[in-house]
């Protein structure tokens, strides 16, 4: 009981949970005889979940980053494995995990300075229409003009408003050079997708 639940409180609190969250895991357990969806509840409902330290703790995995990346933009995809293949790419390929305990949840098992570099390099291309297996339509999401403006509705959209002020910098000092609208546009959502806001869960 207690190692599914703090797997459970791992999957959906933090990497490190408190030990709160597990015994309340625990103990929904045992009062519903080991019913699955009322220890999810006891973790939903429990003040650890909502707490400040835990929202927002947990790193997407290059699955749930290209997903939600695609879906930030709109994105079409194809019938072809090539999405897949991002994921792939970016270190975990679907189905394909050696040992039969699934892909890690820890966000050491995701972040280092090659994966992250990969993840901006494919946040760039998707929103730039260059990542094969999805067609972009970045006009229903930002129209192309002022760069503070676009700022404004990036951050708005696609971060729900979580943009850091340093993020909003680098975006105003890697568009101030570009004068052409369209791809100022298509940088700014592949840095926003790639930056540090977005890689969280």
């Amino acid at each position: 009981m207690r190692h599914l639940s703090r797997q459970l409180c791992e999957r959906f609190v933090n990497d490190d949970p408190p030990d709160g969250c597990v015994d309340d895991a625990v103990a929904a357990w045992k009062r519903s005889s080991g019913d699955i969806r009322e220890v999810l509840r006891a973790i939903f409902h429990g003040p650890d979940f909502w707490a400040a330290e835990n929202v927002r703790a947990k790193v997407k995995t290059p699955l749930e980053f290209v997903v939600s990346a695609a879906r930030a933009v709109a994105a079409e995809p194809d019938t072809s494995p090539r999405l897949a293949q991002v994921v792939a790419r970016l270190g975990e390929p679907l189905f394909l995990h050696v040992a039969p305990d699934g892909y890690p949840e820890r966000e050491t098992a995701w972040v280092n300075s090659g994966a992250l570099l990969d993840r901006m390099n494919a946040a760039v291309a998707l929103a730039a229409g260059k990542l094969q297996g999805v067609t972009v339509a970045l006009d229903s999401i930002v129209s192309a003009g002022d760069v503070d403006q676009m700022i404004g509705v990036v951050n708005e959209r696609i971060l729900g408003g979580t943009m850091s002020e340093n993020t909003k910098q680098v975006l105003r000092r890697e568009l101030a050079g570009i004068s052409d609208p369209v791809q100022a546009r298509a940088l700014a959502v592949g840095l926003a997708i790639g930056g540090p806001e977005f890689q969280r869960q």
